[in-house]
This record gives structure tokens, sequence and C-alpha cells, in this order.
């Protein structure tokens, strides 16, 4: 049965973006899932921004500003194209995931419409934000897979994130901070999805 997916991108980017960076997974998954691809609310500048629109999850910041703003737009896409089965985050995007995956651990009233059946989070930082702190303290009991790439600058980060959650799945890949491109990586996703 093909699954409804979720995709979150990361900081500096935006839906369209990620969709091209993901058109090899998203040819491997075409029998198995659609994944549906959104962009974040709040917009970054760079070098670049005179070229393409980049946004995120958040601002680049201590406190994440911006995103209960964001948790609201995640929220009318449940509503308008969900359910959704499962949700792949890249970087802030895996954040962004998880997040809201401990939000619902904690208040399954208020966010009881967040109801994905498995995350795969890739290159996903853990959390940095005290006041996201206490979100955090029982582990997330929602299927995971978490691929961390062994040359990554924020490995460790990655691989506290998926401390957070119970009995992750963990794939580690000889990349950076990127989404993995090769035969192995999309076999283990697809392995991964079918399980649930």
């Amino acid at each position: 049965m093909s699954k409804n997916i979720l995709v979150l991108h990361g900081m500096y980017q935006n839906g369209e973006i990620l969709k091209y960076i993901c058109t090899p997974l998203i040819d491997r998954l075409n029998n198995y899932g659609t994944l549906h691809f959104i962009t974040g609310p709040i917009p970054y500048e760079n070098e670049y921004s005179d070229v393409i629109d980049l946004y995120g999850w958040w601002n680049d910041d201590d406190e994440y500003t911006g995103s209960e703003e964001s948790v609201k737009q995640i929220r009318h896409v449940f509503d308008e194209h969900g359910p959704f089965d499962g949700v792949i985050g890249f970087s802030q995007g895996a954040m962004m995931a998880s997040l809201l995956c401990a939000l619902k651990k904690n208040d399954v009233n208020s966010y009881g419409w967040f109801s994905p059946k498995f995350i795969i989070n890739i290159c996903g930082h853990d959390n940095e934000c005290l006041r996201y702190a206490d979100m955090f303290t029982n582990l997330i009991d929602i299927p995971s897979l978490h691929i961390i790439g062994v040359n990554d600058d924020s490995k460790e980060s990655t691989q506290g994130l998926s401390s957070r959650f119970k009995n992750p799945v963990i794939k580690m890949y000889e990349i950076g901070h990127e989404i993995p491109s090769h035969d192995e990586f999309y076999e283990d996703v697809i392995q991964f999805m079918q399980t649930k």
C-alpha cells in the first residue's frame, strides 16, 4: 500500500530545492509512497537570496523564534493534505519533525493531529532550545530511522537527537551533512517504511 509522506527541508532551503535533491529518492519510492514537499514560513537571507527564496522552520537563534508559526503551518498541511503515514526531515526539518513528536508526547490533546506512523530524520541536530528542553525529557516512542553522516561536523548532535527516541534505528553512511544518494540508503529507507 502506497504511503503519504510529508518532507521537511533544512535551513536555507525550500521545498522545491529539497525536492530536486531528492529526485533519486522519489524515483525509488515511486511504488511505496508519495512524497509531499512543503516550504517553511520563516524567510532567510544570504548571498543567494537575490536569486532564490530561502526559508527555514525558525530563526537561526537559540530560542527557535518562529517555531510556533511553523507548527501552525504544518497543522494546516496535515488538515489539507493528510493524514500522513510518515515524515522525512532533513537537518532543521528533522529537528522540526522531532519537536512535533516531543510536543505530542507531552500534550496529546493539543497535538493529536500530528499522527505519523514513523519518522525518518536525516542529519538532524539535537534540541538546543531551553524552552523546549522539558519536552524531550521522556523518550519519544514513534518508530524512527536516523541517518547520520560519518563526516558530518554535527555527527554528535545528530546522534544526540536519535537518543531522544525509543528504540531508534540508526544508519551511518560515509557522507557529510547531506542527503545520501546511493543504493544502500534507498534500500534502508524502503525496508524501514515497509515495516510500518
